[in-house]
Order: C-alpha cells, then sequence, then structure tokens
C-alpha cells in the first residue's frame, strides 16, 4: 500500500480505552509518521470521550455519529484504502455499508474485523449472522492464538483468520529508567470490568503474612476500595491509583504482577509488565502462559488458594533476591503496523 491511502479505524458505542484502544492508537501515530492517514470513526455522537481524545493525540482524525446512512456517506466520499472495525456493532454496520454499496465504489476498501476477545458471551444468533455475512470480511484479525482457535471452532473460514499480536510501542524495549526494584512490591492492573477479577487479587493479598505493598491501577477504584476496606486487612498497604497510564518507570520498581483474570486472550499488562522484567502470578487465560513464559507462574483457573500460594511464594523469593527480572522481547508497534498493512495487501492481491 502506498503512504497516501488512508486508514479508518471503526469503533462501537463511546469506551474508555483499555489495551486495544490504546495499540491501535500507537499504530494510528505510527502511521501518520509514515505519511499515511487515520481516520477514526466512533459510532456514537459522543466523541468527547477518552477513546476520541487518544486517537486525535496520535494524529487521526475522529468523527462521531450514530447514523447508517452517515457512516454510509463517509466512506463513500473518504474511499479509504483500508478499514480495521473493533466490537460487533462496527463490524456489523460495515458490512451493511458494504453489501448496499458494492456498485458504488469501483474497489472497496479492504475490511478488517479485529478480534482482540474470546468473546465468549457472545449470543449463538451472533455467531451464526457472523458466519453468514462473512463473506464482506477480507481479513479476521486475531491478537492471540487463542482468538484464532475460537474463531475457527464457531465455524469462521480459516483462510481469512490472521494472528496479530499485541505490540508495545519503542519506549517498553528501552532500558531501566533507574531506581531499585521493591522486592516486597506488587502490583495489579486492568480497568474495572468483572472478568479481571482483581477481588480475587486483593483477597490473596489480604491474607499474606509478609509486610508486602500492593498498587492497584485501575480506570475505576470505587468497588475495588470498598471491598478492601470492608475487610480486616484494611491496614495492610494498598494503593488505589485511578485514571493513570501505567509507564515503564512504573513497573521498574515493581516486582511481582498479579492478574487474577478470568477472560483474556493476550492480556497487554502482562507483555509490559514481562518486558520491564516484572515477574507474574497469574491464571492460565488466553495466551497468558505463552507471554508469561520462565517468568512467573501461571495457574489453573480460578484457583484462588494456588493464587494466594503462589503469590506467598513469590514474595519469599523475591525478598531473597532469587526472582529473575530478565525482561521479555515482543514486537513493537512498527512490526504491527507494518503487518497490519501486508495483510491487507495480501488479502487484496492474494500476495504476501
Amino acid at each position: 500500500m502506498s503512504k497516501s491511502e488512508l486508514v479508518l479505524f471503526v469503533w462501537g458505542a463511546g469506551s474508555g480505552v483499555g489495551g486495544s484502544e490504546t495499540r491501535m492508537a500507537e499504530v494510528a501515530r505510527h502511521l501518520t509518521e509514515s505519511g499515511s492517514t487515520c481516520l477514526c470513526y466512533m459510532l456514537s455522537e459522543d466523541s468527547g470521550t477518552q477513546l476520541a481524545a487518544l486517537m486525535r493525540e496520535n494524529g487521526a482524525e475522529v468523527v462521531a455519529s450514530g447514523s447508517l446512512s452517515d457512516f454510509r456517506r463517509y466512506v463513500l466520499a473518504a474511499r479509504p484504502s483500508l478499514i480495521v472495525t473493533f466490537g460487533f456493532k462496527a463490524s456489523v454496520l460495515t458490512r451493511a455499508v458494504r453489501a448496499v454499496s458494492r456498485f458504488q465504489l469501483r474497489t472497496w476498501p479492504v475490511l478488517v474485523d479485529a478480534r482482540n476477545g474470546l468473546e465468549a458471551g457472545r449470543a449463538r444468533w451472533v455467531w451464526m449472522a457472523d458466519k453468514v455475512t462473512s463473506s464482506f470480511v477480507d481479513v479476521y484479525l486475531a491478537n492471540s492464538d487463542a482468538v484464532r482457535a475460537h474463531l475457527l471452532d464457531r465455524g469462521l473460514p480459516p483462510r481469512k483468520i490472521r494472528v496479530l499480536y499485541s505490540a508495545l510501542a519503542d519506549q517498553w524495549s528501552m532500558g531501566r529508567s533507574g531506581g531499585a526494584r521493591e522486592p516486597l512490591s506488587v502490583a495489579m492492573i486492568g480497568n474495572c470490568r468483572p472478568e479481571k477479577r482483581q477481588e480475587l487479587g486483593l483477597a490473596a493479598f489480604s491474607r499474606l503474612t509478609v509486610d508486602a505493598r500492593l498498587t492497584v491501577y485501575t480506570n475505576d477504584a470505587r468497588r475495588l476500595k470498598s471491598l478492601w476496606n470492608a475487610s480486616e486487612a484494611h491496614d495492610k498497604r494498598v494503593e488505589f491509583v485511578e485514571g493513570r497510564t501505567v509507564k515503564p518507570a512504573d513497573l521498574d520498581k515493581v516486582a511481582i504482577v498479579l492478574h487474577p483474570s478470568s477472560h483474556e486472550s493476550a492480556p497487554r499488562a502482562l507483555m509490559e509488565a514481562r518486558a520491564r522484567g516484572c515477574y507474574v502470578v497469574a491464571f492460565d487465560v488466553g495466551d497468558t502462559a505463552r507471554i508469561v513464559g520462565n517468568g512467573g507462574v501461571v495457574l489453573a483457573q480460578d484457583d484462588t488458594v494456588a493464587l494466594q500460594e503462589a503469590l506467598s511464594e513469590s514474595l519469599a523469593l523475591s525478598s531473597s533476591g532469587l526472582l529473575d527480572h530478565s525482561p521479555s522481547t515482543f514486537d513493537t508497534v512498527d512490526e504491527y503496523a507494518s503487518a497490519l498493512l501486508a495483510y491487507a495487501r495480501w488479502s487484496r492481491t492474494g500476495k504476501r
């Protein structure tokens, strides 16, 4: 694809900023800096969300509207070379526009349906509709091998499914920011969503007998604060950090990252943690085991007793200086963006 071509990102209803949003904003910045033009269409009248602001900060032109006709007119006027959709609503509306507009554009933009979660909660009819209309999708983009397997199980065409692992910005591969890593420090990172199961992490931490310190990074800590204040261990050292993006310097101080999530495909928080050399204690969901490698303990899902024991044992090793804090290497945003465009070219020409 030439640098002059347009890339359009389409999102569902206005939302907060998570791993997928952060990564795509970084991709937009890289594409813009490389000479491409990035557009972001939000299927919501509310264009003042965190996501819209983030995309603007990274060089994308942002438009928001809930109207299918407005969206159709926008696509026909902009004539992007590549459309990347996120969420079921965005994907379905884009397919509908493609179906009714196929005679109005000589060459329809390549449509990439990004699947960044395991989506187990989808109703059966949704998967049937997905399968029936798959002819309008050029590439189903999975962010993990676990998601690819999930899509195959749901009957989507194998030839259309490609995997691009979540990528990190260059800052995550730079050298340590200085300062000593605190051996009894634990971090728990993730937005306040049920599948994060952060209450399990709090419960495991509350039963520790060592004087450890826990920092919880989240977008909304009200529920967790209430749970913690009602516990018998509320005098332990716990800090809740709300609404701030975790930076490499934050993780350079942390010995262990606790991740009790029960439903994820490729947790970005764990990639960031391993990139900075943090040891990880996590449940085995999605591609967690691949990400953690030898740099942590991966446990059977929902084994809360094992979670507490693994955290306690890891802190004991850390206090003795026996934990290995060697960082892992992951793909960069540059590599992700290049591969994204390569998949689009492949879907259009049949050549890689």
